[in-house]
């Protein structure tokens, strides 16, 4: 009986424990491809945020369109994306289960290396660099009232040690500069629309 119990044991081991966690293991060595994909990006140029954390209409109109080609590229992809970023979010005040998180990052990490070649491609095409690119989105987030804090990749690159990008993103918080309300107002449905690829630092 006793060696029935640690075979049992020893297989619900395998499959409710070692098995996901080698699967997690796996999902997170993806990750250490994003940081490296940055050096992809042709702008390597410094970036200093203008004076007074103004937003121009060409920063605006740029950014829309990074992220137009962005979306281009990842297709239908970019549903599964969205779905998997709801499974960080709270479901009727409950947090996801530790088999959900774990499933869900297993699967995310093939998906979010896809889009950040996609990423890349579209700075590119579009002349961005990626500091400048994450200045813009966290600044048009901010004149609509929802900040981003903390991104999805803001957080692998600090685990991987990569800060320069991180660094020339901190800023002081300050009010909000009310031109640049005006130039997100009209934009207001497609950047909530967008928050999945924020969240993921897309």
């Amino acid at each position: 009986m006793s060696v029935l119990l640690v075979i049992a044991g020893g297989a619900l081991g395998y499959f409710y424990v070692y098995k996901p966690a080698r699967s997690f293991v796996a999902g997170i060595a993806q990750f250490e491809e994003v940081p490296k994909l940055n050096a992809q990006i042709e702008n390597q140029h410094p970036f200093s945020p203008p004076e007074g954390g103004v937003l121009t209409q060409e920063l605006v109109d740029r950014y829309m369109k990074t992220q137009q080609s962005l979306r281009g590229r990842m297709g239908p992809r970019l549903r599964e994306l969205e779905t998997k970023y709801k499974m960080f979010e709270k479901d009727g005040g409950q947090d996801p289960s530790l088999g959900q998180m774990v499933g869900a990052i297993q699967d995310l990490a093939g998906l979010i290396v896809e889009a950040k070649r996609a990423q890349v491609a579209a700075l590119n095409e579009h002349g961005f660099s990626l500091a400048e690119y994450e200045w813009v989105r966290g600044t048009m987030y901010e004149a609509l009232g929802m900040p981003l804090g903390t991104t999805f990749q803001d957080a692998i690159r600090q685990a991987s040690g990569d800060h320069d990008v991180a660094a020339a993103m901190d800023r002081i918080a300050a009010e909000v500069p009310e031109v640049n309300r005006q130039l997100v107002a009209p934009l207001t449905e497609q950047l909530q629309e967008g928050m999945a690829l924020a969240f993921f630092g897309l």
